[in-house]
């Protein structure tokens, strides 16, 4: 498995568009993030992360934010992608007091306070 970094939405719904859409109710805040420079709107305080995960070519999880917001999760085909993206998003934010994602299939969460991640466990 490996995360892969979009640098614009285009090409990051080009790449897990249709992953997005197999589950479009539970993505629909991811879809209408990305749907956003589209209608005039740009993101304020820097680039957004648009971050997925593969696995063996296929798209197993997405994750993007926004400056100055928490991460909003995809549903999560493989619950070991969600230390990668963990991972990768400690490249670009230090503190996350909060995240957003579907509870359907995420066993694990994703918290952070002071520079440091935790894993938290959802019930």
């Amino acid at each position: 498995m490996q995360v892969e970094r979009s640098p614009d939405v285009r090409t990051f719904l080009s790449r897990v568009g249709v992953f997005l859409a197999e589950r479009e109710t539970e993505h629909n805040l991811i879809l209408g993030i990305c749907s956003s420079p589209s209608r005039g709107f740009e993101y304020g305080g820097g680039p957004p992360y648009l971050g997925h995960v593969e696995d063996s070519g296929r798209v197993v999880m997405a994750a993007v934010r926004t400056p100055s917001y928490g991460p909003v999760l995809s549903v999560v085909d493989n619950p070991d992608a969600l230390d990668l993206i963990a991972g990768d998003l400690k490249d670009v934010m230090t503190i996350c007091l909060e995240f957003l994602g579907p509870p359907m299939r995420l066993d694990l969460s994703l918290l952070c306070g002071r520079a440091r991640w935790v894993r938290h466990r959802v019930s």
